[in-house]
């Protein structure tokens, strides 16, 4: 047994959440089984459904007053669900690379000035693909996938876009055929929409391949049908379709939204610019058009709802899910008009951070809802741990296993790199802006209900979450104290990490005409030809 948590074989008593949706929790006051003696086959199954851009307060598991996720929530009643999970990291490369490494963004290193997980890294998919479990990968994100290495150690990778590197192309055609029925022929709100009038050029040959969650289904149980033998199994699916540019189906949106806000939807400007001019100032979006760009992200949830409840309903009716852990977890939030914040970058708030974290194996991790901070990195030892593989002696881990104890302690996240070379076309349309706010820097703790933010040039904030949703209030001055106890936790958390190491990193990867495309689609790249 790789960590010793499961032979001690107790679930302390939960710390339940007020929260009355979904199924009454349960509390695990009985001790749970020891693993027995077994066979390498008798090992668990390993599942992992990210659902990218995805923030936990939108989805009516966690509360959220529109039903988002029902299947989500009919699941989960067999599940743990954690109701106070935050990210490593507030967008998709270091929350992937904490995840799988089991590493804080200050030790791996991957980030926006250096779009990779080094190789030297020891990753999830290689420890468990070393210790004889067959491993699949199918991604829709160009940043999680073999561009950025996050993906090293599976065995069979695919990718939605085309000629992805070191994956295999065999879904390319069906997911772009998924994401483009879903194209409303009035909308004129993205990129990717058919009346957009913007500067993006070459429209449909970028993001078209994101939303193919049904896509991703049948690629898991192809591959589970062809793969042969009977090792255990690891997968990890990564579904794209809460990310922008968002094109929902019309009856994911008419599910949560008034004929009146869907017309508005598709004519609000939602690209990349339109939204980055609105941070930045250069640009206002009326109450109504905020809620519009709301509405069609809750409606995205809608469509990885059903999605992700057709792929369990299937393992499910195949007998598989009796003996395999299935994790769903979101790498990173999304802003949606909070602190004049859109999409998931330039600020540490709850939206980017609080991310819904649900495991299903009833053999260790019993129906419970846990009110107690956690972080997604523990994902990394927690899987190892009932894989029954050794936690590597890698100095730097911050990732200790959830099996069998509840989380303690305070949970740490950062925002190392803030890509604000992404603003540059906006700067241009806007060169009187004063854009240092987007330069900064953050390190946050979550300690209790308390949140103290270290920003680099010194606006530092204290919030406290139990007076609800927002951070509208920044404590700082009045809890003096309180805020420099935190400050001396962070600093002292920051002063021991272990710094980033480039040994044997190999220096940058070159990225394809095809991979570029996605990046400038995502938002992680300024297009050749910039925006007016």
């Amino acid at each position: 047994m790789g960590n010793s948590s499961i032979f001690f074989g107790v679930v302390g008593v939960a710390m339940l959440s007020s929260c009355s949706c979904g199924t009454e929790p349960t509390v695990a006051t009985e001790p749970v089984a020891t693993v027995p003696e077994s066979s390498e086959n008798d090992r668990p199954n390993v599942l992992i459904v990210l659902w990218d851009t995805v923030r936990a307060d939108r989805l009516s598991l966690y509360g959220y007053n529109k039903q988002t996720t029902p299947r989500l929530a009919e699941f989960a009643k067999e599940a743990t669900v954690y109701e106070r999970a935050w990210s490593p990291g507030m967008w998709t490369l270091p929350s992937h690379g904490s995840i799988f490494t089991g590493l804080p963004p200050t030790t791996h290193g991957a980030l926006a000035g250096h779009l990779k997980l080094d190789e030297h890294h020891v990753t999830l998919a290689e420890l468990l693909t070393d210790d004889g479990y067959d491993s699949f990968a199918f991604s829709s994100n160009v940043i999680a996938s073999p561009m950025t290495d996050v993906l090293q150690g599976f065995e069979t990778v695919y990718t939605t876009y085309p000629r992805g590197r070191g994956s295999k192309g065999r879904y390319v055609a069906a997911s772009k055929q998924a994401a483009k029925r879903k194209i409303i022929a009035d909308d004129a709100s993205t990129e990717i929409s058919p009346k957009f009038v913007g500067g993006s050029q070459d429209k449909w040959g970028k993001s078209v391949f994101k939303d193919a969650a049904p896509v991703l289904h049948k690629g898991l149980t192809d591959w589970l049908d062809e793969r042969g033998g009977d090792a255990p199994w690891f997968a990890y699916l990564n579904m794209l379709e809460a990310h922008s540019p968002r094109i929902p189906s019309l009856g994911s949106r008419q599910k949560v939204m008034t004929e009146e806000e869907i017309a508005l939807s598709l004519r609000t400007d939602a690209s990349l610019f339109a939204e980055n001019s609105y941070i930045v100032g250069g640009k206002t979006y009326t109450d109504a058009e905020l809620a519009a760009i709301s509405g069609v992200y809750d409606a995205a949830l809608i469509d990885l709802d059903d999605a992700t409840g057709d792929l369990l309903d299937d393992l499910g009716k195949r007998g598989l899910l009796e003996n395999t852990v299935v994790v769903l977890l979101a790498d990173h939030g999304e802003s949606l008009g909070e602190h004049q914040r859109l999409e998931h970058r330039w600020a540490i708030h709850e939206p980017l951070l609080h991310v819904p974290f649900v495991i299903r194996y009833p053999k260790f991790f019993p129906a419970q809802r846990i009110d107690a901070p956690v972080s997604t990195i523990d994902l990394f030892a927690t899987i190892l741990d009932l894989a029954e593989v050794d936690v590597p002696d890698i100095a730097g881990i911050r990732s200790p296993s959830l099996v069998g104890r509840l989380p303690q302690g305070a949970v740490h996240a950062q925002l190392l790199d803030p890509w604000a070379a992404q603003l540059r076309s906006v700067r241009k349309a806007y060169p009187d802006i004063d854009y240092s706010p987007w330069l900064r820097t953050y390190e946050t703790v979550v300690d209790g209900q308390e949140k103290f933010v270290l920003a680099s040039d010194g606006a530092h904030a204290l919030y406290d979450l139990s007076t609800g949703p927002g951070e509208l209030h920044n404590l700082l001055e009045a809890r003096a104290d309180r805020a420099k106890v935190l400050e001396e936790q962070v600093t002292a958390w920051q002063k021991s990490l272990v710094p980033y190491d480039s040994t044997g990193m190999g220096g940058e990867q070159e990225i394809s005409d095809e991979e570029r495309a996605q990046l400038e689609a995502l938002g992680y790249m300024e297009p050749e030809e910039e925006a007016p």
